[in-house]
């Protein structure tokens, strides 16, 4: 009972800003459960309120993209991290306050969906309007499930909003759900509204989920379920009927006036001084790392919290339009400096911890490269597997594949994505869970990196500290112990005590 007292008070605390975004729309109070919606504003509100949790420095705004891009094989931070940071290289356990921030926060936007969900369909309002809504709703539930699963494993799936107390006690008490009925429940849910999203994206609010995004976020329940056939039949559904397409030019899909794109399925969308993130801060340059005997940029005030292992850099073929892109590891007069950098997430306008990058959860590019890759583990390297890694290859001014087999096809899309999404979302560790080769992935990076010239030690060291604290089980985030001492049903993840 005292867990949901807390969702519920967190609730309240929602922070409005300006009115020139789409989370700038008041967020209704989500306790009461007798009113419900008689406008479509009401609903809007409602749903502008899950997406600011979603977005908040306890979530994707800052810690929970740090869980995800700290601990896999293609990015550290520039140097070794004190014992405070227990979000990098794998360093927590079942008492890490930040993971019981994250899960909490989580929760909260779960029980403000449902709460959404509950008005709107007992709301006045035409046909059209609530289904639009709850579509939006169902999705943005099933799209944090889908999350909580990959960090989690079985987490409890509650549908229902604490309104009452039977429902009080049902949330309250409920035990972990298999993820296995989970995934599968959040597909039925989706299938059943996806008409109800709009195909095109708003031009009012950009940001809001699309009947594409809610298709896009199938795909990637049906890939971690290794159901190739779902992904085929979904990636060929988004790439042959959606509006969104390939970009000619790499470089265009990252300029920051041009964020919503073609190419752009689902974002985040972040703004300077309105609804701001410190995301491009992390990704900056330290000052006192690149020493390097020349005069550095005044944008070097960063917190240099992701560079690219050396390894990773030398695996760009020397033609590939991407690497000037994703690569900064020189300045503008070719002075080399220390560390290489994530160019693409770094806005050298913005100020210090008040920026404007968003957060690029799915875009078309790893549609096509889902695709070749179900189709390669289903058929084999066919003619659809191969065109769809060769259109990716091709824009980055690269020779197509032809004449591999399976395997070397499986290994061929498994680079093409390090090359093509390196730094988006939440793709890299996903991707290393779903295959099944975190530590493989790591040990890999650790004789690339050692065989690599120029190499900085901290770096090897920072891999030899993920994998010393990879033991068994440790690639799943635990359950917050608070949570199991407030609900006896909860049980912990293995390898925590």
């Amino acid at each position: 009972m005292k867990k949901i007292r807390i969702i519920y008070a967190f609730s309240l605390l929602i922070v409005v800003g300006s009115c020139e975004s789409f989370l700038d729309v008041e967020p209704k109070n989500l306790i009461d459960p007798d009113r419900f919606y008689n406008t479509e504003a009401d609903g809007v509100a409602a749903l502008a309120g899950v997406y600011q949790h979603l977005m908040s420095p306890e979530c994707l705004g800052r810690d929970m993209e740090r869980f995800f891009n700290f601990n896999h094989d293609l990015t550290s931070p520039t140097r070794i991290l004190g014992a405070g940071r227990t979000d990098v290289a794998f360093r927590w356990d079942q008492n890490n306050e930040l993971i019981r921030a994250l899960w909490r926060t989580l929760y909260q936007a779960i029980n403000d969906a449902n709460v959404l969900i509950y008005r709107m369909t007992n709301s006045p309002l035409p046909e059209g309007i609530r289904k639009e809504i709850i579509a939006e709703g169902i999705f943005l539930r099933s799209l944090i499930y889908y999350y909580m699963v990959v960090m989690f494993k079985d987490v409890p799936f509650i549908v229902e909003p604490t309104i009452n107390a039977e429902t009080f006690f049902k949330n309250s008490t409920m035990a972990r759900t298999p993820s296995d009925v989970l995934l599968n429940s959040l597909i039925d849910d989706l299938t059943k509204v996806e008409n109800d999203l709009p195909a095109n994206m708003r031009p009012d609010y950009k940001a809001r989920a699309t009947r594409w995004a809610l298709k896009s976020l199938k795909l990637k329940i049906y890939s971690w379920q290794k159901n190739h056939a779902g992904v085929i039949s979904t990636a060929s559904d988004i790439i042959n009927n959606s509006p969104h397409k390939l970009l000619a030019n790499y470089a265009d899909i990252f300029k920051p006036d041009n964020e919503f794109n073609d190419e752009m399925i689902f974002q985040l969308d972040y703004v300077s001084n309105q609804i701001s993130t410190n995301r491009h801060t992390t990704h900056t340059p330290r000052p006192q790392d690149e020493r390097v005997g020349s005069p550095l940029p005044l944008w070097f005030d960063g917190a240099g919290g992701y560079t690219i292992y050396k390894s990773v850099v030398s695996s760009f073929d020397p033609n590939d339009l991407r690497r000037e892109v994703n690569i900064m590891d020189a300045l503008d007069n070719g002075v080399r400096l220390n560390f290489a950098y994530i160019r693409k997430m770094l806005r050298p306008e913005d100020p210090r911890g008040n920026g404007g990058l968003n957060l690029h959860l799915i875009r078309l590019s790893d549609i096509y490269l889902e695709l070749a890759e179900a189709e390669n583990e289903l058929n084999g390297p066919t003619t659809l597997a191969l065109n769809s890694i060769n259109v990716i290859r091709e824009r980055a001014g690269l020779l197509p594949h032809s004449g591999l087999n399976k395997d070397e096809l499986r290994q061929a899309i498994r680079d093409e994505r390090v090359w093509e999404l390196i730094g988006e979302g939440l793709i890299r560790n996903t991707d290393l869970k779903r295959w099944g080769i975190v530590r493989e992935a790591i040990e890999q990076r650790r004789i690339l990196e050692e065989a690599t010239p120029a190499t900085r030690p901290g770096l090897i060291a920072t891999l030899n500290q993920k994998l010393n604290n990879l033991t068994p089980g440790k690639e799943w985030l635990p359950i917050p112990i608070q949570e199991i001492i407030l609900n006896e049903n909860l049980t912990q993840n293995e390898g925590y005590f």
